[in-house]
């Protein structure tokens, strides 16, 4: 794939999410994840609902995935859930095994399921 073109289908994703996700999620907040000054990722967290936090979205450069970092973050969350005496939740494509069995191994458990997505709970 042409870099322009990569480029351009990154920034398209990344505006559709900018515009829909808080829609489906009131409350959203995007954080910017940085190492040295430089993007390393985004996530989208919702911790305005009282009953659960949601992660919405975790991205990481690929040259940052496998390094620890998720998993720092993704504690960090499940440590929040814990002191907030809420479940963590997030939904998980079905098309993306990897991303699902990463879940269950951090102690995700299926909640439902729809056609494209599951939805996992971590609860402390």
């Amino acid at each position: 794939m042409h870099p322009d073109y990569r480029a351009r289908l990154i920034r398209h994703e990344f505006d559709s999410r900018q515009r829909g996700y808080p829609f489906d999620f009131p409350g959203l907040e995007f954080l910017l994840i940085e190492h040295d000054g430089r993007a390393v990722g985004r996530l989208y967290v919702q911790r305005t609902d009282p009953r659960w936090i949601f992660l919405v979205d975790l991205v990481l450069l690929p040259e940052w995935q496998g390094r620890g970092l998720g998993t720092w973050l993704l504690h960090g969350l499940q440590e929040e859930a814990r002191a907030t005496n809420r479940p963590l939740r997030l939904h998980v494509e079905k098309v993306n095994p990897r991303a699902h069995q990463l879940y269950l191994r951090f102690g995700f458990r299926l909640l439902s399921e729809i056609r494209t997505h599951y939805l996992l709970e971590w609860r402390a």
